[in-house]
C-alpha cells in the first residue's frame, strides 16, 4: 500500500508520506545506530522500541522507498522530497556505522544494498559529478566523489557483512564499466587512489571475494593510468597471491600479471621516483606479516607432538598420508589453540610454511631438545640427516617446498638457540631461565653441530634457489677451512664455487671480488674464472671471450647452445601461422608445459630480482601465445613498453625477439612497429653501458640505417655521412649521439671521430633549427646533451683538445669542427643578459678553460631547461672562481680586474686622476674584506665595501649611483 501511496503524482501526498516513513526511519535509528536525529520534528520521538522491533520498522521503510528508489527518471523522487533520498540513505541509514554493521548486519545489508541500487539506477551521477566536470554547480555534483569513498570503506571494513561485501565489489565493477570514458580524469583524483587501495587491501584480507575484486583490478589494469606506487603494489599483491595456494586465484593472478611489464614496473628510473613517495601501504603486509611471526610467544601448547612430528618428517622428505592432503598446513593452523596469529596466515602457504618451522624451532628449544622424535641426540641427529638427504638431491628432484622449510626451520632454530645462550636485541622472545641454562652449558655441542650441517645447507639452498642463506652459511663455513688448511681441497673449492654463483646471482660484483682476493690470499690458489664471472654479473658479456667460454664450460654448458635457441626453434618450426594453432597437439602440450614451469616460478618465494623480471616478462610472453592461440585480445604493445634504464640488454634483446615474432601476427597495429624500432635504440644505449660495444655498434647501426644487414661497421658508416644535407630526426640525432659515446670509449682513433660526430649533429641542428619557426625543443634537448659530452671529454683528455683545435688534424673533418661549433655562439643568442655577455678571462684561465667554458654557455643557451646544463656551467665558474682567488691569495689578497672591469672603472671616475684611479681599483681588486667586517651580514657587507671605497679620500662629491656601481663590480 505505502509503495503504491508512493507512485502518485500528487507532491503533497507524497512529501507527506515520505515524511512519516523519515519519522519511522528516525526512531529505529536511535536504537540501532549512534546517529543523530536528522528530523525537525518526529511524532515517534519519545516513543522507544524494542530492538527487534526496531529491525522490522527500518526493513519496512526500506521496502517501502524501493521502488521509488530505484525508478530511473523520477523527478519528482529526486527533487520533491527532504532529505532527498540519496541524503537519507547515504547519511541517515547508518550505511557507515560501526554498531549498526556489527550489531544489526541485516539492516546495515539492506541499507547498504538500497544505496547501491539507487546510485546505479541514477548513473552513479556522473553527468554532474564535480570530479569529471570542474565547476560543476549541480545539487548532485558531490555525489559522485561521496559513492567513490563510501565503497572504498565498505569494501575494506572489516565489520561489514560478506554478502554486503560482495554487493559493493559488484558495483565497483558497474562504476569502473561506467567511468571508462573518462578513465585518464578520473585516476588524477585521489578517491580513485583510495579505491584502488582498498581493493588491494581487500584481496590481502579477505580470500573469499578475492576473484570478484580481481576482475574489477582487470578494469583498472585495462583502461586507466595508473601511478608507479600503485603499479608497484598491484605486483606485490599478485604475486602474493601466486603463492596462497589457490590454483584458480593464482591462475587469474597470474593472467594480470601479464598487463604490468616489469621492465617499467621494476626500472632504476621508477626506483628513484618510489624514493620520495614510497610509504607504508598494502605492498609491505607480507613483511609485517613475517616479523609478526618471528615475534610470537610459543609454549609447549602452541604445536601438538603430532603435527611436529608430521612436519619434522616433511622436511626429511619422508612423505606421510596426512602432509599428502592438499592444504594440511592450514588444517595444523586449525588445531592451534593460539589466536594470536597474522591475520594472512590462514591464506597463504609461504606464511603457513614459515610459522610451522618457527613454532617448531621454538618447540625443539622449549624442550631443550626433548622432542617427539627422541631424546637431544636422536632430534639432531634426524635434522641432520634430512640435511645430508636434500643435499644429495639433483635440483630437477628436488621438492622446493620441502627444501624451503627445512632452510627456514634450521635458520629459525639457529636463532633460537642462540636467543637461548646470548638473547637477542631484534625482539625475540625471551627464553625462560631453565633454557637458558642448557644451552649456554651445551653452548659448544651446539655450534659443533651447527658447523656440522652448515656445508649440506649451503648446498640446499643454492639448488633451492635461496642465494642468500648460502652467502649467510659461508660466512661461517669458508674462515673455518682457513683456519684447518682444508681450503685449497676439490672438495671445499666446490663450496667457494656455490658461494660465487650465490653472489653472481644476486648481482654482487664487489662481493665477488673480495671473495677472489680473499681465496687467492688464503689458498694461494688463483681462482681464474671469478674475473670473468664478475664481468658476466656486470653485463659485459664481450670482455674476457675466451674466458666466457671456460665459464660456460665449468658449468656444464655446451656451446653453441643459448637460452634464445629453443625458442628461435619454435618460431622458425610449427609456429609459424596462428591458423593451425588450436589443432596443434604438439603445440597445446609445448604451451601447457611452459605455463606449468611459469606458474611454479611465480610461486618460489626465492628468486632475485633480475630473476622475477625475467619470470614476469615469460609469464607475459605465455600468456600472449595463449592469446594467440585463442584468438584473444593482443597485449604486444605493453610487452614493447619500455622505460630508460629499465632493463639489461638481455632482457631487452627477449622482449625484441619475441616483439618481432607477434607482430606477425598482429599486423594492423603501427604502434608496435614504432615501439620495436625504438628498442634498437635502447638496447644500444644499454649495451654501451655495459661495455658490450660490439652489440652497440651493431644495433646502432640499425637504427641509423633501417636496415638489419649493412656491410659496412658503424665507424665507416659515420665517417662517410653527410650532417648537413640528410634530414635531421630526434632518432637519428640520439643513434648519433650515442654513436660518439661509443667512439670515445673505443679509444685510439677514434676518439677524433667522437668529437666530430657531436660536432656534426650539434651543426645540423643548428641549421635545422634556422629554418624553422618554432623551437624544436627535442633537436636541442639532444644537442645540448652532446655539447655537455664534448665538454667532458675534452676535460678529461687534454691531448684530445690539442688534436682536435683549434684545427682538426684530421684530413676529413670538413666543415663538422670544433671552431664551427663555436661560431654559433654569433647566431644563437641567448635570453638573459648574463648568458649574452662575453665570458670573462682572468689570468688564472686558460685557452682551454674558455673552450669548456663556451660549450657550455652554448648549452645552456640551446636548452635552458635543462638542468644539468646549469649544473655544469655552475660547476665551471665555480672552479673558475676558485683559481681566481687562490692565485688572489698568492699576490697579497688582490686579483687583476679583466679589461671590461677596467673600462668600467675608468668610465665612472673619468674625473679623477691617474693616482686616485690607482687607489680606487686597489680597493675593488680585493677578494676579501677586512677581519672585523666578516661576521658582519649581507647587508651589512654592501656597507662596509662603501665605507671602504669612501675612506680612500678620493671619492668625495661622487654622486651615490656611482659608488653602488663600484660596489657592483668589487662583488
Amino acid at each position: 500500500l505505502v509503495k503504491e501511496i508512493l507512485q502518485s503524482k500528487n507532491v503533497v501526498i507524497l512529501q507527506e508520506v515520505y515524511t512519516l516513513l523519515c519519522m519511522r526511519l528516525e526512531q529505529s535509528m536511535a536504537v540501532l545506530s549512534s546517529s543523530k536525529p536528522f528530523l525537525s520534528s518526529n511524532l515517534w520521538s519519545g516513543v522507544k522500541l524494542s530492538k527487534q522491533t526496531a529491525v522490522t520498522v527500518s526493513l519496512w521503510v526500506h521496502a517501502s522507498i524501493s521502488k521509488i528508489a530505484t525508478v530511473s527518471g523520477s523527478i519528482l523522487s529526486m527533487w520533491a522530497l527532504d532529505p532527498s533520498i540519496f541524503h537519507l540513505l547515504a547519511q541517515h541509514s547508518g550505511l557507515t556505522c560501526p554498531k549498526l554493521a556489527a550489531t544489526s548486519p541485516s539492516v546495515h545489508h539492506s541499507t547498504t544494498t538500497l544505496f547501491l541500487n539507487h546510485c546505479s539506477t541514477h548513473s552513479f551521477f556522473l553527468s554532474s559529478s564535480s570530479l569529471l566536470s570542474p565547476g560543476s554547480t549541480s545539487p548532485t555534483a558531490g555525489h559522485f566523489s561521496f559513492i567513490l569513498q563510501t565503497v572504498s570503506h565498505l569494501q575494506s571494513w572489516p565489520l561489514i557483512s560478506l554478502h554486503a561485501k560482495e554487493a559493493v565489489v559488484k558495483s565497483i565493477g558497474q562504476i569502473l564499466s561506467a567511468i571508462k570514458p573518462s578513465a585518464a580524469t578520473l585516476s588524477n583524483t585521489s578517491e580513485f587512489h583510495n579505491l584502488v587501495d582498498s581493493c588491494i587491501s581487500v584481496c590481502y584480507n579477505c580470500p573469499l571475494i578475492c576473484l570478484d575484486v580481481l576482475e574489477n583490478l582487470q578494469l583498472v589494469l585495462d583502461d586507466f593510468p595508473l601511478s608507479v606506487s600503485t603499479l608497484v603494489s598491484i605486483t606485490f599483491l599478485l604475486l602474493h597471491l601466486t603463492q596462497t595456494g589457490d590454483k584458480t586465484v593464482a591462475r587469474v593472478a597470474r593472467r594480470l600479471l601479464a598487463k604490468i611489464p616489469p621492465q617499467v614496473t621494476f626500472s632504476r628510473e621508477r626506483a628513484k621516483q618510489m624514493i620520495s613517495i614510497r610509504q607504508p601501504g598494502e605492498h609491505t603486509k607480507i613483511e609485517r606479516s613475517l616479523l609478526d611471526i618471528f615475534k610470537m610467544e610459543t609454549t609447549l601448547d602452541t604445536l601438538r607432538s603430532t603435527d611436529f612430528k608430521d612436519f619434522m618428517h616433511f622436511i626429511a622428505g619422508e612423505y606421510k598420508e596426512c602432509t599428502r592432503v592438499v592444504g594440511w598446513r592450514s588444517n595444523v593452523l586449525e588445531m592451534t589453540p593460539d589466536t594470536d596469529q597474522s591475520q594472512l596466515v590462514s591464506t597463504s602457504e609461504r606464511l603457513q610454511m614459515v610459522w610451522l618451522a618457527w613454532t617448531a624451532a621454538h618447540h625443539c628449544v622449549i624442550t631443550k631438545l626433548r622432542t617427539p622424535m627422541g631424546k637431544a641426540q636422536e632430534t639432531l641427529g634426524h635434522i641432520d640427516l634430512a640435511c645430508k638427504k636434500l643435499a644429495t638431491q639433483p635440483v630437477d628432484r628436488l621438492d622446493m617446498a620441502q627444501a624451503h622449510s627445512l632452510l627456514a626451520f634450521t635458520q629459525s632454530l639457529e636463532k633460537a638457540m642462540v636467543n637461548g645462550w646470548d638473547g637477542s636485541v631484534a625482539a625475540l622472545p625471551l627464553a625462560n631461565k631453565s633454557t637458558q641454562l642448557f644451552f649456554h652449558a651445551n653452548r659448544v655441542t651446539c655450534q659443533d653441530w651447527l658447523a656440522r650441517v652448515r656445508p649440506n645447507l649451503m648446498r640446499v639452498a643454492f639448488n633451492g634457489g635461496m642465494y642468500s642463506e648460502v652467502v649467510r652459511q659461508a660466512w661461517y663455513v669458508l674462515p673455518a677451512l682457513v683456519k684447518r688448511g682444508e681450503l685449497e681441497q676439490p672438495g671445499q673449492l666446490a663450496l667457494v664455487s656455490m658461494v660465487c654463483l650465490s653472489l653472481a646471482k644476486l648481482d654482487a660484483p664487489h662481493h665477488l671480488t673480495g671473495l677472489y682476493t680473499w681465496a687467492k690470499d688464503k689458498s694461494g690458489t688463483k681462482l681464474k674464472w671469478i674475473p670473468c664471472l664478475i664481468d658476466l654479473v656486470r653485463e659485459q658479456t664481450e670482455s674476457r671471450g675466451n674466458s666466457l667460454w671456460l665459464v660456460l664450460e665449468w658449468l656444464a654448458v655446451e656451446p653453441g647452445v643459448t637460452p634464445a635457441t629453443p625458442a628461435a626453434s619454435l618460431q622458425n618450426s610449427y609456429m609459424r601461422s596462428s591458423q593451425s594453432w588450436s589443432e596443434n597437439d604438439r603445440l597445446s602440450k609445448s604451451l601447457n608445459q611452459a605455463n606449468g614451469v611459469i606458474a611454479k616460478l611465480l610461486t618460489s618465494c626465492s628468486v632475485t630480482e633480475s630473476e622475477q623480471r625475467k619470470i614476469l616478462l615469460f609469464n607475459m610472453i605465455s600468456q600472449e601465445l595463449t592469446s594467440i592461440k585463442e584468438r584473444g585480445p593482443t597485449m604486444l604493445a605493453r610487452i614493447l613498453k619500455n622505460e630508460k634504464g629499465g632493463s639489461s640488454s638481455e632482457l631487452l634483446l627477449i622482449i625484441k625477439k619475441w616483439g618481432e615474432f607477434f607482430l606477425r601476427f598482429r599486423k594492423n597495429n603501427p604502434e608496435c612497429h614504432y615501439q620495436i624500432n625504438s628498442l634498437n635504440l635502447e638496447i644500444a644505449r644499454v649495451a654501451r653501458k655495459e661495455k658490450n660495444f660490439g652489440l652497440a655498434e651493431k644495433f646502432l647501426l640499425k637504427s641509423l640505417t633501417g636496415r638489419t644487414n649493412y656491410n659496412i661497421g658503424l665507424e665507416d658508416f659515420v665517417k662517410s655521412y653527410d650532417f648537413f644535407s640528410v634530414g635531421i630526426s630526434h632518432e637519428r640525432i640520439v643513434g648519433l649521439r650515442q654513436s660518439s659515446k661509443v667512439f670515445i670509449r673505443s679509444g685510439g682513433h677514434t676518439k677524433e671521430l667522437a668529437v666530430r660526430t657531436i660536432c656534426g649533429l650539434a651543426l645540423a641542428v643548428g641549421q635545422h633549427q634556422a629554418t624553422q619557426y618554432t623551437k624544436q625543443v627535442e633537436l636541442l634537448e639532444e644537442s645540448s646533451r652532446a655539447l655537455l659530452n664534448l665538454a667532458q671529454w675534452l676535460r678529461e683528455d687534454p691531448r684530445l683538445l690539442e688534436s682536435v683545435y683549434p684545427e682538426m688534424k684530421s684530413n676529413k673533418s670538413e666543415l663538422a669542427t670544433l671552431t664551427q661549433i663555436l661560431h654559433m655562439e654569433t647566431v644563437t643568442g641567448g635570453t638573459r643578459d648574463s648568458i649574452q655577455k662575453p665570458i670573462p678571462v682572468s689570468m688564472a684561465s686558460s685557452d682551454t678553460d674558455l673552450v669548456l667554458g663556451r660549450l657550455l654557455r652554448l648549452a645552456v643557451i640551446q636548452d635552458p631547461g635543462l638542468a644539468k646544463a646549469w649544473n655544469e656551467l655552475a660547476d665551471w665558474s665555480y672552479q673558475m672562481g676558485q683559481r681566481v682567488i687562490e692565485q688572489a691569495g698568492q699576490q697579497d689578497n688582490q686579483t687583476e680586474l679583466t679589461e671590461e672591469e677596467r673600462r668600467a672603472v675608468d668610465t665612472i671616475l673619468h674625473m679623477l686622476g691617474e693616482k686616485q684611479r690607482r687607489m680606487v681599483v686597489g680597493v675593488v681588486s680585493q677578494i676579501s674584506l677586512k677581519d672585523s667586517h666578516l661576521a658582519g651580514h649581507e647587508y651589512e657587507k654592501w656597507d662596509f665595501m662603501r665605507r671602504e671605497l669612501l675612506e680612500t679620500g678620493v671619492l668625495e662629491g661622487l654622486p651615490d649611483t656611482n659608488i653602488q656601481q663600484l660596489v657592483a663590480i668589487w662583488q
